[in-house]
């Protein structure tokens, strides 16, 4: 963990249960808090729009099959995440999906965890109570925003890559395209989002009426509501419902 971290007093008892309690258990991930070490610090993190992660856990239980999907926001009932504070793994995952990307200076470890939900067996522990604390203080990196932009790109690029050539299973992939085409098609760069759009609409046909309706409103975000784009989309939700 990060010096300004600090582990709480019942860090590891759900995690030995849970480790007893499943032969295949791979790693087991828990609620964190958060421990702001000033008012100013507290104000820039909600400010910032992270108020959302003051407890990084997941709002439910979920078998380490549904994981990937939790993580990459596309469970129909279960939301969440959980970060480095909060996870015990076995010394195998790492044979299987590799180490922290060290070319990112940004949420490599995010990039660790989609892929040991997308290899491994992960299992919840205590997800409702912390069993460890993030410090956040006014100069965390986490709150810049311009840093993330930076790397976003790359994350996602990197995460196909590993994915692609780790062969992950097809459910999954097809979990990450949805994510990753609604990623693109979200650009303020209006002609990376157009290209996105069209190039994954031509690629995979059924992606559209499997985005869980965000292919209307990236839509929407690239050539604005009107009454041409307002025609387009019927038509798009009619054929598909042919479909």
């Amino acid at each position: 963990m990060d010096a300004d971290d600090y582990y709480l007093p019942n860090r590891f008892v759900k995690d030995k249960l849970v480790f007893e309690t499943h032969d295949n258990c791979d790693g087991v991930y828990s609620a964190v808090g958060t421990h702001f070490y000033t008012p100013e610090a507290k104000k820039q993190f909600f400010d910032k729009g992270f108020g959302y992660q003051e407890l990084l856990t997941t709002a439910g239980e979920v078998a380490p099959e549904e994981l990937f999907t939790v993580l990459f926001n596309r469970h129909k009932t279960v939301k969440g995440e959980f970060c480095t504070n909060g996870i015990t793994v076995k010394k195998s995952v790492f044979k299987k999906v590799g180490y922290f990307n060290t070319v990112l200076k940004l949420r490599q470890d995010i990039h660790l965890w989609r892929r040991l939900a997308g290899f491994c067996d992960l299992y919840p522990g205590e997800i409702v109570t912390p069993t460890a604390m993030r410090g956040i203080h006014a100069s965390n990196r986490m709150t810049k925003l311009e840093d993330h932009r930076q790397y976003i790109d790359l994350w996602w690029q990197s995460l196909k890559k590993e994915f692609k050539n780790k062969h992950l299973e097809k459910l999954k992939y097809k979990i990450f395209e949805q994510a990753y085409f609604n990623y693109l098609a979200n650009q303020p760069n209006k002609g990376v989002a157009l290209v996105s759009i069209l190039r994954n609409v031509l690629k995979y046909p059924r992606i559209i009426k499997e985005a869980y309706g965000d292919f209307d409103f990236n839509f929407w975000k690239v050539f604005g509501k009107n009454w041409l784009t307002l025609h387009l989309i019927s038509f798009k939700n009619k054929l598909t419902l042919k479909r």
